[in-house]
């Protein structure tokens, strides 16, 4: 018997959906007691579980503020790119669930008055963890205030975009939130001079974003001292300069050195000469490294053979994420990576395009004798998430089907992203679903995929996975009322399917 979509949510998430699912008779009654008493009693994380459903779902709403956002909530997003933010938002913002907070008037507040009402409010917030006031035009003044009165004590701010953030806001801040986890300025004003107070009087930061390249200032500080990041950005580019920032031999020794924690590492050196294979091994000295970001344009004294595959042989073991968005890779370059890291979470590889593509395999009793599989071959078991893609987005990639089905053999799989490949087709799709339940699979994007066809889909549309997005786009016969059909009778009446 088909299975509805909800089968295998615990009884705290259906009773979450249900209240997401009724939100807006919630908010038409919020001024009744028996409705705004239950939501000012939910945990934090339940509250935040609806607001990411209702965002997710684009059906969050100024009114329904007042229920959401209770001064024992761990986390305030209050960024442009979270809610639906207009002017009367933004009044909407500053009326957080107590009566007794009467801080908007009848007219519609200034920018002045918006910080200067906002501001003291975050003081309520006791238990607040995480604040998001990005793209916002209170990010710097409250930072201030979280300065100087040095509560509520957070552990991750996000200020991207809030152009009135500068070295001096960045001071008062950190002198007073010194047990700051988490910190990100991109697009504000912070200079070097910022990032490095930040980095010297912020003893328990892990993770700080900025467009300011932070090897450079480690470069400047140059001391024996170890501090606790534990994700670094490591870029050649900064706003406003052309053409880019060049790279210094060395940094990487220094930031190992300075930075023997680090966990995350995202890398994009371009035309740095300086940035050879021999600067990359550096990070082999590493230990605790899981994850592993690589943009490239231009970097011609780096290679995948001579930097990124012995890199790999070290840390390819426990590394959960590797991310080559820019960097094209070959079959064979392909084979060694997935037998580097055998406990693989995250993968995305941008496959070499070839314009004079090989023709399909031969296929033998109907089935394609490439994926004829000994029982030895293993797929990367711890497999959550795959993204492949072309590396010249003008031209579509050909993969070997016996990869293909490796990484799609993945029982672990819960996001599948293909784009323009042409070794994917029902066939392999039709091999994939038998031998893999795909019972962990939510998202499902699949574009320009020419020979994928309304019969593999198909196969994808069983009762055991959890699908809640299909995405497809320029794929084969693909009919979008047939697949709606397919949903409402298995019940799938929350699966968003997106065919063009």
């Amino acid at each position: 018997m088909p299975q509805p979509k909800w089968y295998h949510k615990s009884l705290s998430e259906l009773c979450m959906d249900s209240m997401v699912d009724n939100m807006e008779k919630w908010t038409a009654s919020r001024s009744f007691v028996h409705v705004s008493t239950p939501f000012y009693l939910l945990p934090s994380h339940c509250l935040e579980y609806i607001i990411q459903c209702l965002n997710e779902d684009e059906r969050l709403k100024e009114e329904m503020f007042d229920l959401l956002i209770n001064p024992h909530s761990k986390v305030l997003d209050l960024s442009r790119n979270a809610f639906v933010f207009t002017e009367k938002g933004v009044k909407r913002h500053l009326r957080i669930q107590l009566t007794t907070l009467k801080f908007c008037s009848n007219e519609l507040p200034s920018p002045t008055q918006v910080e200067e009402t906002f501001t003291p409010m975050l003081q309520l917030f006791e238990h607040l963890q995480i604040l998001d006031l990005s793209n916002s035009i209170y990010g710097a003044i409250c930072m201030l205030n979280l300065g100087s009165t040095c509560k509520p004590k957070i552990r991750e701010l996000l200020v991207d975009f809030c152009p009135r953030v500068t070295d001096l806001v960045m001071q008062v801040f950190c002198k007073g939130q010194s047990s700051l986890h988490k910190l990100s300025v991109l697009g504000t004003k912070v200079t070097h001079a910022g990032i490095r107070f930040a980095i010297e009087h912020l003893p328990e930061l892990k993770e700080l974003g900025s467009t300011t390249d932070i090897p450079q200032v480690l470069y400047r500080i140059r001391e024996s001292k170890k501090y606790s990041l534990t994700k670094l950005s490591m870029g050649t580019i900064e706003p406003n300069l052309t053409p880019y920032v060049p790279y210094k031999k060395g940094n990487v020794s220094l930031m190992v050195e300075m930075c023997p924690s680090l966990v995350d590492l995202f890398i994009d050196v371009k035309g740095g000469e300086g940035f050879t294979n021999e600067e990359l091994l550096g990070f082999r000295e590493l230990k605790l490294i899981k994850n592993i970001e690589i943009g490239k344009t231009f970097m011609p004294s780096f290679s995948i053979h001579g930097g990124l595959i012995p890199l790999l042989q070290v840390h390819g073991p426990t590394l959960e994420k590797l991310y080559l968005p820019l960097m094209e890779v070959t079959n064979e370059e392909v084979d060694l990576i997935i037998e580097c890291c055998p406990n693989i979470r995250r993968l995305l590889l941008a496959i070499e395009s070839r314009r004079n593509l090989e023709t399909p395999e031969p296929v033998v009793d109907g089935v394609y004798s490439s994926l004829r599989y000994s029982k030895e071959v293993i797929p990367l078991r711890m497999l959550e998430e795959i993204i492949l893609s072309s590396a010249d987005y003008s031209s579509p990639f050909a993969i070997s089907r016996k990869l293909l089905l490796l990484l799609l053999f993945s029982p672990s799989l819960t996001l599948i992203s293909i784009c323009d490949c042409i070794t994917l087709d029902d066939q392999i799709i039709e091999e994939a679903c038998t031998r893999n339940s795909f019972k962990y699979l939510t998202k499902l994007s699949l574009y320009g995929c020419s020979n994928v066809s309304q019969k593999g889909i198909d196969f994808f549309m069983n009762e055991t996975n959890p699908l809640a997005e299909i995405t497809l786009v320029d794929c084969g016969n693909v009919n979008l009322e047939h697949m709606k059909t397919m949903a409402q009778e298995k019940h799938w009446n929350q699966v968003y399917i997106d065919v063009s």
